[in-house]
């Protein structure tokens, strides 16, 4: 009786709260891209100069996802272009998740059966 009973409390206790993990997260891949075509980003409290990853974190965003393909140093969402990235995410005192693609041109179940003769 004792041992679900000291389990209960230790349940309870601020350690175990403590433990859990809080992101609220963005998907920064196409940032660039849009603003090169000229979008704006703002809310109602932001000049028409703020950041995309300011304005965020003002509304509690924590994490940039970035996304980098298996591409050349130059193209878009290349390894170069995802660290550009993730140093203005993590300025903005963001954290970090890569995720990473293997392939620029396997991305439907169609294409992968015929690679494999499914």
């Amino acid at each position: 009786m004792l041992i679900p009973l000291f389990i209960f409390v230790l349940s309870l206790t601020p350690w175990t709260w403590s433990r859990a993990l809080n992101y609220y997260g963005a998907d920064f891949s196409s940032l660039v891209k849009l603003e090169n075509s000229g979008l704006v980003y703002k809310d109602a409290n932001s000049t028409s100069g703020a950041k995309f990853e300011n304005i965020l974190r003002n509304h509690g965003v924590n994490l940039a996802r970035i996304r980098v393909w298996t591409s050349t140093l130059d193209s878009e969402y290349s390894l170069k272009y995802g660290l550009a990235l993730a140093k203005r995410a993590s300025a903005a005192g963001m954290e970090i998740y890569v995720d990473l693609h293997y392939s620029d041109t396997c991305r439907f179940y169609l294409q992968y059966r015929s690679l494999v003769n499914i």
